[in-house]
């Protein structure tokens, strides 16, 4: 059964929560609470259905009693969490239990918090909204991620056509400015030889930052490809040993004496 939506706080309107029980009024005083906060709610009343539900319904919490008749609450958080992994709704147990074992098991099984019956309103509303809001900024980072990661993608694939596009120009004015250096259409004059080393620096300066380029595009698009060869070290001699000199301050000179 899906409970229809009202007005909510912003961001957690619309937000879809998942009630575990089978005890029918206990579902009622939940869905009570809720439904004027605006959330959407579907209701199941044993861990088998609750398998079932979650996957149509998709839920962004999962309120799930701990002693239910068939699959228990830690079993069915257990295969949600199987299952779903990461991406698994928060999973918030419902119990009258307030041993530290039971809430220690409930953790493990892989609970977010547990929620005391009999139930509390402000309680329950307050313990909800925190996690639905944690949720919420953990979907905002990641997007946030994934669009850092298209624009670092993008930023890669510019530098790269910019940098293979520049680098043939550059090597063909490195190029003739060598056939100059040599003299392959005449002698030069000290002026004239002088600017052709000018000019053949300078591209050679532009042609090193544009492979640096092209290197860095390909470290952070992890296409560079690493040629690995083996070294025997011990065939190179080590460097000579540097000697220390060490100096130990001397408090009171006058009490040295020579021998």
């Amino acid at each position: 059964m899906v409970y229809p939506q009202t007005t909510a706080p912003f961001l957690l309107t619309g937000r879809k929560i998942l009630i575990v029980d089978d005890d029918r009024l206990n579902i009622r005083i939940l869905g009570g609470i809720l439904k004027s906060e605006g959330y959407t709610l579907a209701e199941a009343d044993s861990g088998e259905r609750a398998l079932e539900l979650y996957a149509t319904f998709r839920p962004d919490l999962v309120l799930l009693d701990v002693m239910m008749p068939g699959i228990d609450g830690f079993d069915t958080c257990r295969q949600l969490k199987r299952e779903y992994g990461d991406k698994c709704a928060p999973v918030i147990f419902i119990t009258a239990k307030s041993e530290s074992d039971d809430v220690v098991e409930g953790l493990g099984a892989g609970g977010a918090d547990y929620l005391p019956k009999p139930f509390k309103p402000k309680e329950v509303l307050a313990r909800i909204r925190s996690h639905l809001q944690n949720q919420i900024l953990s979907e905002q980072q990641k997007l946030l991620v994934e669009q850092l990661s298209k624009a670092n993608a993008a930023k890669n694939r510019f530098l790269g056509m910019a940098a293979h596009d520049l680098r043939n120009p550059l090597a063909s004015i490195r190029g003739l400015s060598e056939f100059l250096r040599e003299g392959a259409v005449g002698p030069l004059s000290p002026d004239q030889l002088e600017l052709v080393e000018t000019i053949h620096a300078a591209s050679q300066s532009m042609l090193e930052m544009v492979n640096e380029l092209l290197d860095v595009a390909k470290i952070e698009s992890g296409e560079l490809k690493l040629n690995l060869q083996l070294h025997n070290l011990d065939d190179k001699p080590l460097p000579d040993p540097i000697p220390l000199k060490i100096q130990f301050p001397i408090s009171n000179p006058s009490r040295i004496r020579s021998p």
